[in-house]
């Protein structure tokens, strides 16, 4: 991002704050609508998705679609399926994927709505943990440095994922095999045939 665009929307910012107007801001990229943090509405051809503050939509996106679109980079969305394990709801990674983990039954009651059914679990970049319980293996395809934070990008054997470390604090590079967790309490389920997000707050 160049310092002309940064100073462009710093200008905005400073506009907005001083006039009583209502002003309307139209952009593709989702980076402007959490900088300006107000009111945001993500329209996805030609229909509302979702109407909130950005903050709220980039943390509890209403469906894939704007999970899909609503952040850089956006939301890992991860298709799979729910079983029930004794008294815990297990989500399993389609194909040959490694992801297998136990869902918190505070965070997911809806959950079991889906058991045996298919499901999307989605988590942002930043919150997979290096070495974080519960843990899947997935391998380093390639690592892109952005100042203080690193990009992984990651292959669990079925799905891609990206995860976005702190540099410095992991020595991890292209080819390597690791450990990776999962902030559940952050996470969101999906159901693939609407597409709405089916965890409840």
């Amino acid at each position: 991002e160049s310092t002309t665009v940064r100073r462009g929307r710093a200008e905005i910012a400073k506009l907005y704050r001083r006039s009583s107007a209502t002003i309307v801001y139209a952009t593709t990229d989702s980076s402007e609508a959490l900088a300006f943090g107000e009111r945001t509405v993500v329209l996805i051809d030609g229909v509302i998705e979702q109407d909130d503050a950005a903050q709220n939509i980039y943390d509890a996106p209403a469906n894939l679609a704007v999970a899909r679109f609503f952040g850089d980079p956006p939301m890992n969305l991860v298709a799979g399926t729910l079983k029930q394990e004794r008294n815990a709801v297990i989500f399993s990674e389609a194909g040959d994927g490694t992801i297998s983990v136990p869902l918190p039954s505070d965070r997911y009651s809806d959950a079991k709505d889906f058991i045996g059914k298919r499901i999307v679990l989605g988590f942002h970049p930043e919150h997979v943990e290096i070495g974080g319980e519960p843990g899947f293996r997935a391998l380093i395809e390639r690592v892109e440095v952005r100042g203080v934070e690193s990009d992984l990008y990651l292959q669990t054997g079925a799905h891609g994922l990206i995860a976005r470390i702190l540099r410095g604090g992991n020595k991890v590079g292209d080819g390597h095999r690791i450990q990776c967790g999962i902030n559940l309490e952050k996470a969101h389920l999906f159901d693939p045939g609407n597409g709405r997000r089916v965890t409840r707050e």
